[in-house]
């Protein structure tokens, strides 16, 4: 494998090397409807985390509320996996996790905008 990095890119700019460490976090956001149960869509998120193997226990999954959006309340998801496992497992994961919230119950809201259609005056 031959890879080539124009000297602009080297000087003078940060170059990391996400292959030299064997494990990596991943880390996603999920946007739950302001009318949502908020323990039981972390605890949805939670578990479904944690019954993925490849999700790693140490250090341990960080999942919080970070934002209250226009739309959302989000959660900020932080888990460790394998660095073999980085690509593959986000994937897997957004999707796992957004199948159990809708199982669950839990909405999750998109972006709706409101159009008031007023009569012109003549």
């Amino acid at each position: 494998v031959q890879i080539i990095i124009p000297n602009s890119e080297v000087w003078g700019n940060v170059i990391k090397n996400y292959s030299i460490y064997t494990t990596r976090r991943a880390e996603w956001s999920f946007g739950v409807s302001y009318g949502a149960n908020l323990a039981e869509a972390e605890r949805i998120i939670r578990e479904t985390i944690l019954s993925d193997e490849r999700s790693l226990e140490d250090p341990a999954p960080f999942i919080q509320v970070n934002n209250l959006g226009d739309f959302s309340v989000d959660f900020l998801v932080r888990v460790w996996v394998q660095a073999s496992d980085y690509f593959q497992y986000q994937a897997d994961m957004k999707r796992r996790v957004k199948e159990a919230l809708d199982e669950g119950g839990i909405e999750i809201p998109f972006p709706t905008r409101t159009v008031i259609e007023q009569a012109a005056e003549a």
